[in-house]
């Protein structure tokens, strides 16, 4: 009978800004032995509105639940690609040239390699767990992935189907009233973005040690051995990997008007990334598209 206390010792969450890596950070953990890694796999607007000690049982059954399935199954709630967690979620662009082509959708992670009972079984939620950090991180292992800010804003910029495109994070804002109501107050959309991202690496900055914020562009330097820190296990990963700050599919019209305004406004971030950070990357994005 598997020790359920070792057990639950083993779940971990991830989180980060929307479009930071965390899909890419999922694909590779699925790559190290003993661990499954589900890309945004709770149903959670059945936690909204439940208290914290309420959101912390929800969460603690999910986990002994998934796991128990994985154990009689070898399969979990994931959003996958025939049956997998890609690199990233969304592809190049639709036929007509105008949208970029989502690449998964809810179903079940064939995870097909054998496990043991202590498992480590990791969790990512960009939004709700952002929000829900400061709970969080009182119950269970937390790390968080970031990523230059302006590569985060040019890829929701590519995205304006979804509601980052549009400046919002309707899950993050159902848990965090305050958030929602300042993201209510600003007309302009850029303005909501760059809100977004300061309350996300304020989030990360106050919440976590150092040490579990790890940055989307060591993942892609190392090959994956930065998520070593998740699991020593991983430091054997050796992917090859490149960088998405610099996108084709990214706006040169815009890249400019995003650079200067966050470096203008400034933001939790820049405890992360200088403004000569987000000066290169602008950079390389107009070249990218040149």
């Amino acid at each position: 009978m598997p020790n359920s206390r070792l057990a639950q010792s083993r779940n971990v969450i991830l989180t980060g800004p929307p479009r930071s890596g965390t899909t890419l950070t999922c694909h590779l953990l699925n790559k190290v032995p003993n661990l499954v890694a589900l890309h945004e796999p709770v149903q959670l607007h059945e936690m909204v509105g439940l208290a914290d000690d309420q959101i912390v049982a929800y969460l603690d059954g999910w986990f002994v639940e998934t796991r128990h399935g994985i154990e009689q199954t070898g399969s979990a709630p994931s959003k996958v690609e025939n049956g997998k967690v890609p690199d990233n979620p969304f592809g190049g662009l639709d036929a007509e040239g105008k949208q970029r082509i989502q690449r998964v959708s809810r179903g079940m992670l064939n995870i097909g390699r054998p496990l043991t009972d202590n498992f480590l079984l990791a969790i990512k939620h960009p939004a709700a767990f952002t929000s829900l950090l400061p709970l969080l991180v009182r119950h269970w292992s937390c790390f968080a992935v970031i990523r230059n800010p302006l590569g985060i804003a040019m890829s929701w910029n590519s995205l304006e189907q979804l509601d980052m495109g549009r400046g919002r994070l309707p899950m993050a804002e159902s848990f965090d009233a305050g958030f929602k109501a300042a993201l209510d107050g600003m007309p302009i959309v850029h303005d909501r973005q760059l809100h977004i991202l300061d309350w996300c690496f304020e989030r990360y900055r106050t919440c976590l040690s150092p040490e579990r914020i790890i940055r989307y562009e060591s993942i892609i330097e190392s090959g994956g051995t930065a998520l070593g820190v998740i699991d020593p296990a991983a430091a054997a990963l050796c992917e090859p990997l490149s960088s998405k700050n610099a996108n084709s599919l990214y706006n040169p019209d815009i890249v400019s008007d995003l650079a200067v305004r966050m470096i203008a406004r400034g933001g939790a971030w820049e405890a992360f990334y200088s403004a000569k950070d987000i000066a290169v990357t602008a950079a390389q994005i107009v070249s990218e598209a040149s």
